[in-house]
Parts: C-alpha cells; sequence; structure tokens
C-alpha cells in the first residue's frame, strides 16, 4: 500500500474507522414560550463536556425567535482530546395556551456552524494503524453547516414542564484538514479538501423542569443523536445530553 494518503481513505478513516470522534450532539432549546415578549435564558452544562448557552424571545403570540452556542471539549479513549463548538439561531411558530391549558408546541427553523478538531499540542495527537501495521500519529479538524427543523412537545403544569424534543435536518460537511505522520520512517501527509457532503441526522431530547420563584427553572435534559451511517459515520451514543441547567423567563 502507497505511504500516500488518498482523499477517499482520508475521508474514511477521518469520520468512521478511527477512534476520533465525528458527531456530538447538541443540547436541545426548550424555551416554551406562553404569550408576546415574553423573554428566556438558559445556561446548561452536559455531564460529558459540553457548556450550552442559549436565548430566546417571542415577538408575537405566535411567532420567535431563537439562538444557542455550544462549547466542547472531551476525550476520546485514553489521550486523544477534541474541541467541537457549535453555533445556531432560528425563529419559528409556538402555540399561545390558553387559560389552564397544560399542552404546549412550538416549531423552528434553525441554521448554524460548527466545527471539530484535535487539540493542537504534540501531547495529544490522535493515533491510528495502517494496512502495513505501522501506527500513525497526527492532528485532524473539519468544518460543517447544520440546516435544521426543531420541534418541542408536551404538558406544563403549574410549575412543573415535561417536553420531548426532536430535532432533524442536514449537516453539510465543510473543509476537512489532517496532519498524518508515520512512527516507522517520520513520513508526513498534510491534506486539506472540500468534502461538499450533506448528511442526515436528527438530535433527540426529554426536559424535565421545575420553575421555582422569580420565574427561574432548574431543568434536567437527557437524549442523545444519531448521523446517516449509509457513508460511515458513527452515531454519538459515546457522548449523549446528559445535561443540568438554568433557566430564567422574564
Amino acid at each position: 500500500m502507497s505511504r500516500k494518503l488518498t482523499i477517499p481513505l482520508l475521508l474514511l478513516c477521518a469520520l468512521s474507522s478511527c477512534t476520533q470522534p465525528t458527531y456530538v450532539a447538541n443540547k436541545l432549546q426548550v424555551p416554551i414560550f406562553t404569550h408576546a415578549d415574553e423573554k428566556e435564558i438558559e445556561a446548561s452544562y452536559n455531564l460529558f463536556g459540553s457548556a450550552h448557552v442559549a436565548a430566546g424571545y417571542a415577538i408575537t403570540d405566535e411567532i420567535a425567535a431563537v439562538g444557542s452556542c455550544r462549547f466542547s471539549k472531551f476525550t476520546a479513549g485514553d489521550s486523544e482530546s477534541y474541541h467541537s463548538n457549535f453555533y445556531d439561531i432560528g425563529a419559528g411558530y409556538y402555540r399561545k395556551p390558553s387559560d389552564d391549558e397544560i399542552f404546549r408546541f412550538e416549531v423552528f427553523g434553525r441554521i448554524g456552524y460548527g466545527y471539530m478538531k484535535t487539540i493542537d499540542t504534540d501531547e495529544e495527537p490522535f493515533s491510528l494503524m495502517a494496512s502495513d501495521g505501522v501506527t500513525q500519529v497526527g492532528f485532524f479538524s473539519y468544518d460543517y453547516w447544520k440546516s435544521q427543523v426543531q420541534i418541542n412537545t408536551g404538558i406544563s403544569y403549574e410549575n412543573i414542564s415535561l417536553i420531548g424534543s426532536l430535532r432533524t435536518g442536514f449537516m453539510h460537511l465543510g473543509n476537512i484538514s489532517r496532519r498524518i505522520q508515520r512512527t516507522d520512517d517520520g513520513t508526513v501527509v498534510e491534506q486539506s479538501f472540500e468534502a461538499n457532503r450533506n448528511i442526515p441526522f436528527f438530535d433527540y431530547g426529554f426536559t424535565a423542569r421545575v420553575e421555582t420563584i422569580y420565574r427561574l427553572g432548574i431543568e434536567l435534559q437527557v437524549g442523545g443523536g444519531k448521523m446517516s451511517k449509509t457513508i460511515g459515520f458513527s452515531g454519538s451514543e459515546k457522548y449523549p445530553i446528559f445535561s443540568f441547567g438554568l433557566t430564567y423567563k422574564f
């Protein structure tokens, strides 16, 4: 086998067969608006290494705008460390509940940008085994855009809300970069190319929220996400959603 990596082999290894993660599920924003001019902010931490902040504003009694950011730093395996951030904005419809109604429903279209990369230090490279048995080490990164739709639905009674959420759409892979060095002779290969692939995905979550004094809420969200496996993406079961957070409405 040639020591030079071709683009197809790079894509396959970077996104499937190696140990580095290829997808991290996002904590799902669940504002649960009830009337015009309502504002909501939230901050949470996923036990699997992600911090999440979000904000939303109900423009009318039916239309609202939302936005969120995720900041991740985590480890896969014994020594492989990664950054994976994601930012998105959106707008959509929510159903204004009537007096004493407990049913809740809202749907938002969202667009966002994110990236995944290894932490660029010589102490923390990823490693993989070539077909001729020689270990290779290096760093990789890729970026992507997401176009997505999210539905939140459930019940809210007095100060307790139980909401199920589904976010689905397409992830457009952008630039993939990789630097690999063979450990036997030091041969270095650097490659960067545009993947230009649209990959279906979905994230899901279940949120339990208790609203306390001054409309300060305490919430727990559990869930996960999946990518299409038709091109070799593995699921994100290693990095599910198990998030604790605070919300505030005003």
